[in-house]
Parts: C-alpha cells; structure tokens; sequence
C-alpha cells in the first residue's frame, strides 16, 4: 500500500518459550518481528521471522513427524543441549538467534517485547497479562514523504537483484532476497495445496469433530 513497515509482537509475557542469553529457563516469547518495504514484480521486500532460532510451531512439527531437531535449538529443562522436541514440550527452552553470538537475538527478543508489550499495555517479561495475547507495536511509514514510490521500489529492486547476483559460496543452493522464497511458497502452494503431516492433521480433525464443525466444513479428508 506504498508504505514501508515494522512490527514488534510480543506475547504480554505470558506463557514464556525462550531462555535469555546466558540462561536456561523461559523468560520470553518467540517474539517475532517483521519489516516490509516497497518493491516492483510479485510482492515487497519482506522479512518476517521468530527471534528465537526456530518458532515453536516448527518444533511442533519435527515433533509430529518424529524426528529430531537440529543442533542448537533447545534446551531441556535442565539446561542440557537436546535434539529431541519432546524435551521442550517437557519444560524445555528455545534459544535465541545466534549460537555462539546469541546475545544479538537476545536483543532483539527483548527490544520486541518491551516495544510491543509496554507501549501496548498488554504486559511483557517481568510483569505478564493474565492470558496470552500478542501485544504488537506496528509502524507504518509513507514513502511518498521522502521519495517518490516508484523510485523506491525500483530502488529496492536493484538492492534485491544485486543480492541476487553474488557469486555463490561453496555448498551453496542459491540466494534469494527477503521475502523472496514466500512468493514461491504461494504460488506453488496455491496450485499444488499445503502438505500437512499426518498427526497435525489428525489434531485438525480431532478439533473439528470436538466442536462438531464436519458438516461446516464438509468436504474434508480422513
């Protein structure tokens, strides 16, 4: 819409998933955050990620699949390195963003909760809401107000391809720009559908009968 944009979200300090730098034991939330900024063909210049090394529900589903996580994702509830997810789902923590130089995603999980929790009213770490909420601070700003829309796409554009353009490291599968692999993502999700493991899709279903939602939502696969 010719803005340019961040998003702070927190969680009101309830319900805590991430230990801070350092600790063992949940402090924080995953605590995304997001920015966007203008940019010409299929979509803007778009990132849009947990603080933490992974969001909980992709622990969820290496859970639900059965298989382990990789190195360096979380801690068991006695602060042991663990690759099992059931180790968090068992009072475990997630860690932030950065392995060896984590104090940076703590930072940043921090920031977006005191942002988005103290500006919101709605709690954060140290004195939590009462239930769960995402307490966000959004900030738009109108690029028109210091250069004209189309130049900054453009411009965003030619930032993006010159990305695009690196030569490629060894081992490497190619670079996209931000925002880049969820423009393919829906576009071959939008002509193949969604492909959803087989025990979160029975959780689905399993909510869907509870609250007797079949007829609703008919048709839909056992």
């Amino acid at each position: 819409q010719g803005l340019a944009a961040w998003l702070y979200c927190g969680s009101g300090g309830y319900a805590p998933l991430q230990a801070p730098f350092g600790g063992r034991e949940r402090r924080l939330c995953t605590n995304p955050i997001a920015m966007a900024f203008p940019a010409e063909g299929d979509g803007p210049i778009l990132g849009d990620f947990a603080t933490s090394v992974a969001a909980e529900g992709k622990i969820r589903v290496y859970r639900a699949r059965g298989e382990s996580l990789p190195d360096g994702w979380i801690l068991d509830k006695h602060g042991r390195p663990s690759n099992d997810p059931n180790d968090f789902y068992d009072g475990g923590s997630v860690l932030p963003i950065g392995g060896p130089v984590a104090h940076k995603g703590y930072t940043l999980a921090f920031m977006t909760d005191i942002l988005g929790g103290i500006l919101s009213r709605g709690g954060f770490a140290g004195k939590p809401a009462t239930k769960f909420s995402n307490t966000t601070l959004i900030l738009a700003l109108d690029v028109e107000r210091f250069v004209p829309l189309a130049d900054a796409a453009a411009e965003a554009t030619q930032a993006a391809n010159y990305m695009l353009d690196t030569p490629l490291a060894e081992g490497s599968h190619g670079i996209m720009y931000p925002g880049q692999k969820e423009i393919k993502n829906r576009k071959e999700r939008s002509a193949k559908g969604i492909e959803i493991e087989a025990e979160t899709w029975s959780q689905v279903m399993s909510l869907v009968k509870e609250f007797n939602l079949e007829e609703t939502l008919a048709p839909l696969p056992e």
